[in-house]
């Protein structure tokens, strides 16, 4: 079976919600034995494309089966033919996992997958457009002006700074935190966030909790104006953002994160990654996991994710399942349940496109828990 966590990371990754569309809830509880064919494609503009094909169970969760040997058209649409002629095939690498070099770029697109038992499967989408994104960093709230960090015997120090962001964007602005997790080797979401335009934000998925306490006293302290405010569960959704919104977002963060403004995080980090270099070549002894994380870049971030239409409606109905029944984010998981929004005729699943923004987020202090 395709395991949760690489099925997830597609869904938050890729990375990680518009032409013609609809809600098409499929039943799948009907007491059919056919399996359900699930197609899942998320459209990014740039670099290689992905898609997870294969057949789910009607009966249970624990019956995924990847295809390998169907055909995987992707079309786009021809402004002058006013048709959607093909632009190439995706490419199985296993495992019902598929490829896609590049995308060629066009206003909408079409995917059809022609299966070997004769089913046909076809949806539409298309990329949003990119969004701009400003972001500025406010001195400290207290008297200390400089943050100071010691690695490899050295002590460097940064002026601290507060991140805050501003964002235009056409479609909703999904908002969430990740931070570095060296037990797992991988970036974990954080569970809950707050802002400070609540007035602004979707309040689907509340925790039913406000932002009065954290582990680390000087995020509470970093930024004032959120103390108090409503907790959302892993996300923020924006229905609607314009560059005069000023956003700032903290909450009870567990990870490493940086003090200074991230544009002096770069230099810093290539500073280091060339000092490592410099002393394996010469045998300087010295303990290079000691600033591993910097010269990874594995410092707390912010993502600004921005979905087009039915990945909006995709991801706001997965996260209203996943809240509603506790579960995990396995998206193949929570296939069986109706109300999951989908747009793929002849199956089940999601065809969507999304753009997404990632920058350092700082509180004015270097923390590492």
């Amino acid at each position: 079976m395709k395991s949760a966590s690489t099925v997830s990371a597609i869904l938050l990754l890729l990375a990680g919600l518009s032409a013609v569309s609809c809600y098409e809830p499929v039943d799948l509880k009907t007491g059919e034995t056919v399996d359900i064919p699930w197609v899942h494609c998320l459209l990014t503009p740039d670099g290689a494309q992905h898609l997870l094909l294969g057949y789910v169970s009607p009966s249970g969760t624990d019956d995924f089966r990847g295809i390998n040997d169907a055909r995987v058209v992707l079309s786009g649409w021809n402004e002058q033919k006013k048709v959607y002629e093909p632009l190439d095939d995706f490419v199985p690498v296993g495992n019902g996992e598929w490829e896609l070099p590049e995308l060629e770029e066009r206003s909408s697109y079409q995917l059809e997958v022609f299966l070997p038992r004769g089913d046909t499967l076809s949806a539409y989408t298309s990329i949003p457009d990119k969004p701009t994104l400003s972001y500025r960093h406010v001195g400290p709230v207290d008297t200390t002006d400089w943050a100071y960090l010691r690695l490899h015997g050295k002590d460097y120090s940064f002026s601290k700074w507060r991140a805050y962001y501003s964002i235009q964007a056409n479609n909703p602005v999904w908002v969430y935190m990740e931070r570095w997790s060296d037990a797992s080797d991988s970036w974990v979401i954080e569970e809950e966030l707050t802002s400070n335009h609540e007035e602004l934000a979707d309040a689907f998925n509340l925790t039913g909790q406000s932002f009065t306490h954290c582990a680390t006293p000087e995020i509470l302290e970093a930024f004032p104006e959120v103390v108090g405010n409503p907790l959302h569960a892993r996300y923020i959704r924006f229905p609607r953002l314009a560059m005069s919104d000023t956003l700032c977002f903290a909450g009870d963060f567990k990870g490493r994160y940086i003090a200074g403004y991230s544009d002096l995080f770069i230099p810093f980090e290539q500073y280091h990654i060339v000092e490592d270099m410099y002393y394996t070549i010469i045998g300087y002894p010295y303990d290079p996991a000691e600033c591993e994380w910097v010269t990874k870049g594995h410092v707390g971030r912010l993502r600004f994710l921005i979905p087009n239409y039915e990945y909006d409606r995709y991801l706001r109905s997965v996260e209203q399942y996943r809240l509603l029944h506790e579960t995990g984010t396995d998206i193949v998981g929570i296939y069986d349940n109706s109300n999951i929004y989908s747009n793929i005729r002849g199956g089940t699943g999601i065809f969507g496109s999304f753009t997404e923004i990632t920058t350092l987020w700082s509180c004015g202090e270097f923390i590492n828990l």
